[in-house]
């Protein structure tokens, strides 16, 4: 099992934490597996300042 930084940007990253937003698509060019953790990495493109919360992928 691996983990994946991924960056989220706002307001994103706090729907995800809300439970507003239950899932993404994304290319697989990290070899995504069942049971990899992700790590979101909240991202402002203005500040470069973010928050992160591990998740696992299903």
């Amino acid at each position: 099992m691996a983990t994946h930084n991924l960056k989220t940007w706002m307001p994103f990253y706090q729907d995800v934490i809300d439970g507003r937003k239950t899932f993404e698509l994304r290319k697989n060019d990290r070899d995504y597996q069942v049971g990899d953790t992700l790590t979101l990495i909240e991202v402002d493109p203005s500040n470069l300042f973010g928050l992160s919360y591990p998740s696992n992928s299903r």
